[in-house]
């Protein structure tokens, strides 16, 4: 699937093409699940921030 990245006015790559294909890519990839240990998800809930249940 091809996606279109609107470009920005600042490149990190000197190569324009290949920038707006690994921008792409990045963006086709997330969202993305990761697993959270129980020290990371008790801070989360102590700040009141959602976290899903298991």
């Amino acid at each position: 699937m091809a996606v279109y990245v609107k470009p920005s006015k600042l490149s990190m790559l000197d190569k324009a093409e290949k920038t707006y294909q690994l921008l792409a890519a990045l963006k086709a990839a997330a969202p993305f699940e990761v697993e959270l240990t129980p020290p990371v998800i008790a801070h989360l809930r102590t700040q009141q921030i959602a976290v899903k249940p298991q």
